[in-house]
């Protein structure tokens, strides 16, 4: 080897950088934290553990992977519905490091029940466009928000959403004020 490819002194080693455990966990979770920000996930509990901390831990998994999840005691206890192994969820949350494991995690800050509002507009379509008494139980089971405290609609993007979003707004007199 020639000396001109070496950045030292011929006997000298390397300059290296060297990282402590904890330092390279640190770095990889504020790289995962600013890279990724805040998103949406939606799959299946699975795993879920309750420790007497009120944290909940478990598995968000869809057909190809899983991952990790953490959601802390003041976050779930906003949890409105029952949550199971085998649950299928929507998931808000930010993507983290555990440093003390080295092990990727999402932190959740918010989840719901994934596919009621689906349901719910199948149901409609099914009556034929005609609202059904479920439309006030689906509130009352929420908490008792009548439906013109909250509402919304999901769509899929692109012309598939338009149709959606036109089939739809007939669904909405169903949370109109009365």
């Amino acid at each position: 080897m020639l000396d001109t490819d070496l950045d030292t002194a011929p006997n000298s080693p390397p300059s290296r950088e060297i990282f402590t455990i904890g330092r390279l966990n640190r770095e990889a979770r504020v790289l995962l934290e600013r890279g990724l920000g805040t998103l949406w996930l939606e799959g299946e509990i699975s795993n879920l553990s309750r420790p007497s901390s009120g944290h909940w831990y478990f598995s968000l998994k869809d057909e190809a992977a899983q991952v990790r999840c953490a959601m802390f005691r003041q976050r779930n206890l906003q949890v409105r519905f029952p949550v199971k192994d085998g649950a299928h969820v929507l998931a808000r949350g930010r993507v983290s490091l555990y440093e003390a494991r080295g092990e990727f995690q999402v932190v959740i800050d918010h989840l719901e029940e994934a596919g009621e509002g689906l349901l719910l507009f199948n149901e409609y379509l099914g009556n034929g466009g005609q609202s059904s008494s479920h439309c006030s139980s689906f509130f009352e089971l929420r908490g008792g928000l009548k439906p013109w405290q909250r509402h919304g609609l999901w769509a899929s993007r692109g012309r598939i959403g338009n149709r959606d979003v036109e089939r739809a707004s007939g669904l909405l007199k169903c949370f109109q004020k009365r």
